[in-house]
């Protein structure tokens, strides 16, 4: 059995040394790897970025591969497991659809809200309704973050509401750091590009927003 794992990570490089150990896999293929997984045994790293969704797909047929199985989020949220399968190939991972779990806080919240399963209270914003005021109103300490994928990376804890009022404006005006992420109660999210957003959430349990912002949409985005 021929197995191509997806990603240049240590989450890939230990998935392909195991991988690599069992008595049916006879060749292991990284895309795009690591200097790690290149030394091991019956490992081969691919020059093929993760992201390169096509390019997989050719070198998984040209390649005969039996099995893919993917690593990074990025890949899954871009619907590399739905092309294999439309092209008869397995591979191991959520569809875009589930993915899209990860892929976006703000639709996550909709979902959870749409299905009553236990969450945070929220309200959503776009950059131009962001109301600062409604920040104000929250209990600290607040947890920022942005909608998207942000690599574990991002989640910042502010302890004041005026830190988290600070923050968010620069974020807003496109300084410091490019990727938020939160967990707990009350949230607002305003969008920083097309399809980015943050989200502001207090973490005090039992908490609720204090009052519905301007321009703000309660639970999930519009239209989900």
């Amino acid at each position: 059995m021929r197995v191509l794992i997806v990603g240049g990570g240590g989450r890939e490089h230990a998935l392909a040394w195991k991988v690599a150990q069992s008595p049916r896999v006879t060749q292991v293929d990284v895309a795009p790897g690591n200097a790690g997984s290149a030394l091991e045994p019956g490992v081969r790293n691919v020059s093929i970025p993760a992201d390169d969704v096509p390019g997989l797909l050719r070198f998984a047929r040209e390649e005969q591969i039996d099995l893919t199985i993917v690593g990074p989020e990025g890949p899954l949220v871009a619907g590399i497991v739905d092309a294999f399968a439309g092209a008869g190939l397995r591979c191991f991972g959520p569809v875009a659809a589930a993915a899209r779990l990860e892929g976006s806080k703000a639709h996550t919240k909709a979902f959870l809200e749409r299905h009553a399963i236990p969450t945070a209270a929220y309200a959503t914003f776009t950059r131009a309704t962001f109301d600062t005021d409604w920040i104000r109103a929250q209990r600290a300490p607040l947890v920022v973050k942005a909608d998207g994928l942000a690599a574990g990376k991002g989640v910042v804890i502010c302890e004041s509401v005026e830190e988290a009022v600070s923050f968010v404006e620069q974020i807003r005006n496109g300084q410091g750091i490019d990727s938020i992420r939160i967990f707990e109660l009350n949230e607002v999210k305003f969008e920083l590009k097309p399809y980015y957003k943050v989200e502001l959430q207090a973490l005090n349990p039992g908490s609720a927003p204090a009052r519905p912002a301007p321009g703000s949409h309660r639970g999930g985005p519009p239209g989900s």
